[in-house]
């Protein structure tokens, strides 16, 4: 009774044998599914040939696959068309004959004969059996060198595509890390002191007095004693605004009431003012009013205005603006001494306070020239590129097409224009560009093209990525049209694409 054994795909020389081991008869039909790979192969056929013989089985093939055909006649199966065939045919090879021996004696030479039949027979089984071992080990050492001696050589030039994305980042001092779902990424506060100084033209005239008025005054003595009258002694006019003046010299009048003397004056402020006229200088301050009279004979003279520069409240405002913004300047370069490579800080973050000032005239005063000194405090909002990176990167991925990767050379950001500032917080626009290119691993290619065709092998690539151009393949020599099995005989390439 003959067993049938029908094979599974996923079937493999291994698991042949262990179905022949586990037979229950020795006629056994294999009935082999379509383009079976296992049994396309010339090595495996020959051992499956070795099995059954070894365990005595008398095997055939139900096989539709013409390569299996091919290769199962030249190792000698038995093949059958159908399942149906295998089993109208009685016996799964030609039964020997039997020989029927005469019932007498058997003469020396009859039997001399026999023995030479033997002899011969003996001889040829050992020739077949030396034909046998020849074929089989001709098979494994074709085998052997059909898994080593070819080499393959893929050339892939993976298809690549722009990919650009753009997006509105906050940058929040404080934050502990970035939050992608919200567009934040954490920054820190920066401060600088500094001071600074500058200087100006006035740029306001006005007249001011300038020359002393001056003239003489009699002393009369109004007791019967001598009286000194020192230096400085202050004399003024008696009717409105009090116009003072003060002696250059002392002066001493005799001790005899009405005696006079006469003495130079000037006014004590200068000015116009203090040209007054005659007869109006008619009071003595002091202890020496008295003991003396005192008359101008004649008017003063001399008091005079000039035209200068003075300080305007303007000229303050500008000279404060105008250092201002060369100290926040100054600021911002110092900040940015303190970057590392990857770190900004917006311009428009950057922030001043006052903490002293000192201007060298106060406004009005006479003066060509106005100075001030400040001392500020700048403050602003740096950015962490690493951080902004990531988040323009992980938006770029998250936009990426469907089995494509970024190609980091190609990787390019840029922050934009700033959008508001608020309680430190930065909100600004940042752009993402580089090229994305088909996810292609070596590994991942011999994976996918070991032991096929070439034809299938191109095919099986073109199925699973995309290409700027088709792909090469080579296979050595060239007789043999199948890529290697053993993956390290495979050779992958994968080439930038050249875009004009």
């Amino acid at each position: 009774m003959k067993q049938i054994i029908y094979l599974e795909r996923q079937d493999n020389i291994a698991t042949i044998r262990d179905k022949l081991e586990r037979a229950q008869t020795n006629e056994v039909v294999l009935v082999v599914p379509s383009r079976f790979a296992p049994l396309r192969d010339l090595v495996n056929l020959k051992l499956l040939k070795r099995y059954a013989r070894n365990l005595a089985l008398d095997l055939a093939l139900v096989v539709k696959d013409s390569t299996t055909q091919v290769l199962a006649r030249e190792e000698g199966f038995v093949l059958l068309p159908n399942v149906d065939k295998a089993r109208e045919i009685r016996a799964l090879r030609a039964a020997p004959q039997l020989v029927a021996h005469p019932t007498g004696p058997v003469s020396v030479s009859r039997q001399q004969d026999r023995v030479a039949a033997a002899s011969r027979g003996n001889v040829g089984a050992r020739l077949v059996a030396l034909l046998v071992l020849l074929a089989l080990l001709g098979g494994l050492a074709f085998g052997l060198i059909y898994l080593v001696l070819p080499s393959a050589t893929v050339v892939l030039v993976p298809a690549t595509q722009p990919v650009m994305v753009e997006m509105e980042i906050v940058a929040v001092p404080g934050l502990a890390e970035i939050d992608y779902g919200a567009g934040r990424i954490p920054a820190r506060s920066v401060v600088v002191e500094l001071q600074g100084a500058a200087e100006t033209t006035t740029t306001d005239r006005r007249d001011i007095p300038d020359a002393r008025a001056s003239g003489s005054v009699v002393f009369a003595n109004k007791t019967t004693e001598a009286v000194i009258i020192p230096k400085d002694t202050i004399v003024r006019t008696g009717a409105g605004t009090p116009v003072r003046f003060y002696t250059v010299t002392d002066v001493e009048l005799p001790a005899e009431r009405g005696a006079h003397a006469r003495v130079n004056i000037i006014a004590v402020e200068p000015g116009p003012a203090g040209n007054v006229g005659r007869a109006t200088i008619n009071q003595v301050e002091g202890e020496a009013s008295f003991k003396v009279d005192v008359l101008n004979d004649e008017r003063t003279t001399g008091g005079t205005v000039k035209r200068v520069n003075v300080v305007a409240l303007d000229d303050q405002v500008r000279l404060k603006a105008d250092l201002i913004e060369r100290l926040k300047r100054e600021a911002y370069a110092r900040m940015q001494g303190q970057l590392s490579a990857m770190e900004f800080i917006p311009a428009e973050t950057v922030q001043l306070q006052v903490v002293s000032e000192r201007y060298s005239h106060n406004v009005g005063e006479a003066t060509d020239a106005l100075s001030l000194q400040l001392t500020i405090r700048a403050s602003g909002t740096l950015v962490g590129g690493d951080e902004a990176n990531t988040l323009m990167l992980r938006m770029l991925e998250r936009d990426m097409p469907a089995g494509y990767k970024i190609v980091p050379p190609t990787l390019r950001f840029a922050p934009g224009e700033v959008l508001a500032t608020e309680g430190g917080a930065v909100r600004f626009r940042m752009q993402a560009s580089g090229m994305a290119m088909s996810d292609i691993s070596e590994e991942q290619v011999r994976g996918a093209i070991r032991g096929k065709t070439t034809e299938e092998a191109r095919q099986a690539l073109l199925d699973r990525w995309e290409f700027w151009e088709l792909p090469q393949l080579v296979v050595s020599p060239e007789w043999v049209d199948r890529v290697p099995w053993l993956p390290y005989r495979i050779t992958v390439r994968i080439e930038a694409a050249e875009r004009s």
